[in-house]
């Protein structure tokens, strides 16, 4: 039996400056201890500077970085698209 009710996939990967990253990187923190879910992250390379500092070993093994956005790129969009599914 899964011992997390949900498995939930955060994407910030369009994130790349400004505030919009530290309201993001707040969030971040909020799901660093809810341990009832299972939290994969797909992140820019800007929120992931922050987030690495916070993040146990087991959350940085379920995140994944962009350093283009999807909105950028067919082969970025084809990667984001293989962790929804």
């Amino acid at each position: 039996m899964n011992k997390y009710s949900h498995k939930i996939l955060v994407n910030a990967t369009t994130l790349v400056k400004g505030g919009a990253i530290q309201v993001c990187f707040s969030f971040l923190l909020e799901t660093l201890r809810d341990r009832n879910v299972q939290w994969h992250y797909a992140l820019s390379s800007q929120v992931n500077d922050q987030f690495v500092e916070h993040a146990s070993e087991s959350d940085k093994e379920r995140t994944t970085v962009f350093s283009v956005s999807p909105s950028k790129s067919k082969v970025v969009r084809r990667s984001l698209e293989k962790l929804v599914a």
